[in-house]
């Protein structure tokens, strides 16, 4: 395929990125078709045929067969080149429909109505007061893949408490305008302590996490380290927002110092475990042999803090599987 794009440009997946190529069989999005009418000045048909015959499936949607230039710009992701272009197979998220909005200057209704002509299926619910102002709530440089949370999500609550402890309640009744599910409670007056904990940036971590998901009694232990108030009393505050905690106190046998030892990554200065981490029998060991405490302990204990681990036994049963066993061997002695 790379050899024939040479000889014709519409195997090039994207004009912006001339080196990436569409693999045989690939489905063509229509915003690729569109882009490629108006770069060749022919029709939809035309360039659907050349994309067939070269055994790719063209997806030209409700395309018209002279696309206008405006086209390509709304049928990319994020509408700019970098993020690539949208398909039909895609949820078509909110933050999509009011960059469009923005980028051509028109209202976000007027955005959903343009996206329905062109044979895309908006699963979100628009609000009849929905403004790109609304962009401020629902996308962020500090959270990734934006343009992909479509209602009713989950949403990562990096992005929800951007708005902090204060403000947190209208941008949940914003979310769920929105149609996103969001079963969190603000704080009605929120003290010192929520406004430390419900930050994307404050002492509790929050990464990898979204609405709905369990929190990790081990982000309050090295919260509470910050705070100075007890693991325990951390987990009664996230129970007041509708969390759930992995455990409501530290597990039995381990203290808050041995704790904050086990979560700690010796590598690295105030890194600690978090949910995203993938850990290896080596990992479990050092930390056991650090604690002086054995594999198994170690194991619950973390489990217990709302840390993945690895299934010793089932691991160890597909190691043993794989070791080489002698046949043939004469064990008769001389």
């Amino acid at each position: 395929m790379a050899d024939a794009a040479l000889h014709d440009e519409l195997l090039v997946h994207d004009p912006q990125h001339p080196m990436d190529w569409f693999s045989p069989g690939e489905t063509v999005p229509p915003g690729r078709i569109a882009q490629a009418c108006i770069d060749l000045d022919v029709t939809v048909s035309e360039v659907c045929a050349r994309y067939e015959a070269h055994g790719l499936r063209p997806d030209r949607a409700t395309l018209p067969e002279r696309p206008e230039r405006q086209l390509p710009i709304i049928l990319r992701r994020g509408c700019e080149g970098k993020n690539g272009w949208l398909t039909r197979t895609d949820p078509l998220a909110p933050v999509q429909l009011l960059l469009a909005a923005r980028k051509l200057d028109m209202a976000p209704a007027e955005a959903l109505s343009r996206y329905r002509e062109l044979g895309f299926s908006p699963s979100c619910a628009f609000p009849d007061d929905a403004t790109t102002r609304d962009l401020a709530l629902l996308d962020s440089q500090w959270v990734d893949n934006t343009l992909r949370l479509a209602p009713p999500g989950p949403l990562p609550y990096g992005l929800l408490l951007e708005s902090g402890a204060h403000h947190l309640g209208p941008a949940i009744r914003r979310f769920q305008d929105y149609g996103f599910d969001v079963p969190f409670k603000a704080p009605h007056r929120p003290d010192d302590l929520d406004e430390q904990l419900l930050s994307p940036f404050g002492p509790c971590s929050w990464f990898d996490l979204f609405v709905g998901d369990v929190m990790p009694f081990a982000y309050l232990v090295v919260a509470a380290r910050s705070v100075l108030r007890p693991p325990a009393e951390l987990a009664e505050r996230m129970a007041t927002y509708g969390l759930t905690v992995s455990c409501p106190d530290l597990p039995a046998g381990l203290s808050a110092a041995d704790a904050h030892e086990l979560l700690v990554d010796s590598k690295y200065d105030e890194t600690y475990m978090s949910v995203s981490d993938e850990l290896t029998w080596q990992d479990l060991l050092r930390r056991a042999a650090e604690l002086n405490s054995n594999l198994g302990q170690v194991v619950r204990w973390l489990a217990e803090l709302g840390i993945p681990v690895p299934d010793l036994e089932e691991q160890l049963r597909r190691a043993l599987a794989q070791v080489p066993r002698p046949l043939g061997v004469n064990c008769r002695r001389e």
